[in-house]
């Protein structure tokens, strides 16, 4: 059985998820480049298949709840996008041990379905404003500077609530409020 890893945040404990040394950092690269692509694909709307997006949120959904290794996401991801082989970073000396919290998960989860869920109703601007928001989250996980949290919520997340609705996402705000550092 693999430890729990545990990391002290600004006000409280964070019980993580089990991880390899390193694995949230890549993890967070390259989700960064998948939303990105998915941001890119929906302003553009040529190139992508709405349910080959879709395909690629389902992934990020399932490996992000079953704790899914990254070399595994990747191939996942590539099965559906083979031009992505070679794109993804799978190995790396690691620099630091980036840890994901359970609450972090949940919020990449819900604003993933949200933007999925978006996308199948053909609400484009709801689902790229959605994904140009997440683009933005591993930098400021990587960075894990303090109140980094605090100011991705004020600089990504609240306009997409003042542009569409307020109460969007609303159950998370305690979460990046609370939180200085990931």
């Amino acid at each position: 059985m693999e430890e729990i890893s545990v990391k002290k945040s600004i006000s409280h404990l964070l019980i993580c998820m089990p991880a390899k040394a390193g694995r949230w950092e890549l993890v967070w690269e390259n989700l960064e480049s998948v939303f990105v692509f998915i941001r890119f694909e929906i302003k553009n709307n040529k190139n992508c298949q709405v349910a080959d997006l879709g395909r690629i949120m389902e992934v990020i959904i399932n490996g992000i709840k079953n704790h899914i290794e990254n070399e595994q996401l990747c191939d996942m991801l590539v099965q559906i996008m083979p031009e992505w082989k070679g794109r993804f970073r799978t190995k790396t000396e690691v620099k630091q041990e980036v840890i994901c919290n359970e609450e972090l998960e949940q919020f990449i989860v819900h604003a993933v379905e949200l933007m999925k869920d978006n996308l199948e109703i053909q609400h484009y601007d709801l689902a790229y404003d959605l994904a140009d928001m997440l683009h933005a989250l591993p930098n400021i996980v990587l960075a894990n500077e303090k109140n980094g949290l605090k100011r991705y919520w004020k600089i990504y997340v609240i306009p997409v609530q003042k542009k569409w609705n307020r109460k969007l996402l609303k159950e998370f705000k305690y979460l990046f409020k609370r939180a200085g550092r990931v």
